[in-house]
């Protein structure tokens, strides 16, 4: 193949540096040596070269998420102007697709963003962001109730809507039971209202949740008592003038 002479160095020269390429495109060597009277050596064997620019990333921090946000859309550039792409470090807490963030579940989870490169660039340097997703905020309230006095009451943990309510559950989460205690439950319990005290939620995903516990009121009544005379009861008083009561 033709050859076109690009430079001649002196002998004491170990090193040579070509400027001035196209990224990505090959380039082909050869090398003769040419002694002090003028007679060149034949050329070397072809040694072959493809230049390649070096990258960077820029991926700002991620602001914090609260479990149950929205899809979150990432945002990072390669120098280059090559398309980045993106992983999790737990699929279970966040997931990326493209450059579609979902979270799963709240947690702490690394986030790189990566550009391999290609013939005209190197790969660049990943770069990494921590992503810290918050428990979402949960409400449970113990539902009123009442009894009379001298009756006892027993708490089963009951029946959601009923014994007690929930305020913030999503992603088909569920509380399926919670303890609740009452002083007022007990057949001595004066005529009062009393807290129900609401604790200890079981159910499905709850780990998810920084969960408040709200008290509900339990009313204990009066007994209706009925006062009469036995039978074969005879009252008898002298009339004096007066109405006996």
């Amino acid at each position: 193949e033709p050859t076109t002479l690009l430079v001649t160095v002196d002998k004491t020269a170990t090193t040579y540096t070509h400027s001035g390429l196209t990224n990505g495109t090959e380039y082909v060597y050869r090398i003769s040596a040419v002694d002090v009277l003028g007679n060149e050596s034949g050329l070397t064997a072809d040694v072959t070269a493809i230049p390649a620019a070096g990258q960077s990333i820029t991926f700002d921090p991620l602001d914090g998420m609260i479990y149950g946000d929205g899809p979150l859309t990432l945002v990072a550039a390669a120098s280059s102007g090559l398309p980045v792409v993106y992983e999790s470090s737990d699929d279970a807490v966040a997931s990326v697709s493209g450059n579609v963030l979902t979270i799963h579940a709240a947690g702490t989870v690394n986030i790189t963003a990566t550009q391999a490169g290609n013939t005209a660039y190197v790969a660049a340097d990943p770069m990494t962001r921590t992503l810290v997703i918050d428990r979402k905020a949960l409400t449970i309230t113990a539902a009123d109730e009442s009894k009379t006095y001298g009756e006892t009451l027993v708490f089963d943990g009951g029946a959601l809507g009923t014994a007690f309510t929930v305020t913030g559950l999503i992603n088909g989460d569920a509380v399926t039971e919670v303890t609740l205690v009452s002083a007022g439950t007990v057949p001595t319990a004066v005529v009062d209202d009393y807290d129900i005290d609401v604790s200890a939620a079981q159910g499905t995903g709850l780990a998810n949740y920084d969960i408040t516990y709200l008290p509900g009121s339990l009313s204990v009544t009066k007994r209706a008592v009925t006062v009469g005379f036995a039978s074969g009861t005879v009252i008898s008083k002298v009339y004096d003038g007066t109405v006996a009561a």
